[in-house]
């Protein structure tokens, strides 16, 4: 059993690395027009060498969160909804890896799970640029509205399905705490658009509400709000309230329904295999007694 689950494992893995080189290599043509805003950073080891500090350890830790920040710095003119689509990203690479890993249970140890799905999800999103991911993450065209809604919904569904059929509380309340993450992101990337698009038609936008949009929406909102459909953010707009109302409001009923579905799909597969052992049982049965026919005729 454990063999099987090792050979699933690494066709996992294997399989999560071609997607990745796939991925790049799509991305790459894609945006190959694109230039990012965030240009490298300078980086000396001044932690090691001639002028190196006495505390070398503090050195290197604080060098190295200058680096990540770096790696996670947000474009300005993005707005926080920008700088939230790079860690949702984040966060449904690491959930949909976990929720893999969890279904072949392997390796063994949860934490060693989601340290492995935690490491492969920043090493997926990290060493992409920001606007790759920020491209995808808040265009409109048919690759983006994937991204933003059935993509993140599947994940999240899957993940609701393998921790609802463990009767995890952590999980379940986890699993909660990222659909009201994406219902907060959705409704407000496509409801902010869709209050900007009416100022902008209409050309009344205050001072406050100009700041306001472009906290959330960047610098750039009057023209990403022009250039996007009204009736596209209406359908984002409802797919954000269908999310709150089926996997917030009624998220119990939803657990629920997935463990009573689980019970019975448990049930019917017992009832195959009392039936398949009745009837191995009978035919063994037959066979006996024809032995034993054959045995008396001689």
């Amino acid at each position: 059993m454990k063999q099987k689950r090792l050979v699933v494992f690494n066709i996992l893995l294997i399989t999560l690395l071609l997607v990745g080189f796939i991925s790049a290599q799509v991305s790459d043509n894609f945006f190959n027009g694109i230039k990012p805003t965030v240009e490298p950073p300078n980086v000396k080891l001044r932690c090691f060498g001639d002028s190196s500090p006495d505390n070398t350890i503090s050195c290197v830790f604080w060098e190295s969160l200058s680096f990540i920040d770096y790696m996670w710095n947000g474009n300005a003119d993005l707005g926080t909804i920008g700088w939230f689509a790079k860690y949702l990203f984040l966060a449904l690479i690491v959930i949909l890896i976990y929720s893999s890993l969890q279904f072949v249970d392997f390796p063994e140890n949860n934490g060693l799970k989601f340290a492995l799905s935690l490491v492969v999800g920043f090493l997926s999103t990290a060493l992409i640029s920001t606007s790759e991911v920020i491209g995808l993450m808040l265009s409109y065209t048919a690759l983006g509205i994937t991204l933003i809604t059935f993509f993140p919904i599947m994940i999240l569904m899957f993940f609701t399905v393998m921790i609802s059929a463990k009767a995890n509380p952590m999980g379940i309340f986890f699993q909660k705490i990222m659909w009201w993450t994406y219902f907060a992101y959705l409704l407000i990337k496509a409801g902010f658009l869709l209050i900007a698009k009416g100022f902008y038609s209409t050309a009344s936008t205050s001072s406050g509400t100009e700041k306001l949009f472009q906290f959330f929406l960047g610098e750039d909102y009057k023209v990403l709000a022009s250039s996007t459909s009204g009736s596209v953010l209406t359908v984002l707009v409802i797919v954000a309230l269908a999310v709150w109302y089926f996997a917030i409001k009624r998220n119990d009923h939803m657990v629920r329904w997935i463990n009573d579905n689980k019970v019975e799909a448990e049930k019917v597969a017992q009832e195959s295999d009392i039936k398949r052992s009745a009837a191995y049982d009978k035919t063994r049965a037959q066979a006996m007694e024809g032995d034993r026919d054959l045995i008396k005729r001689r």
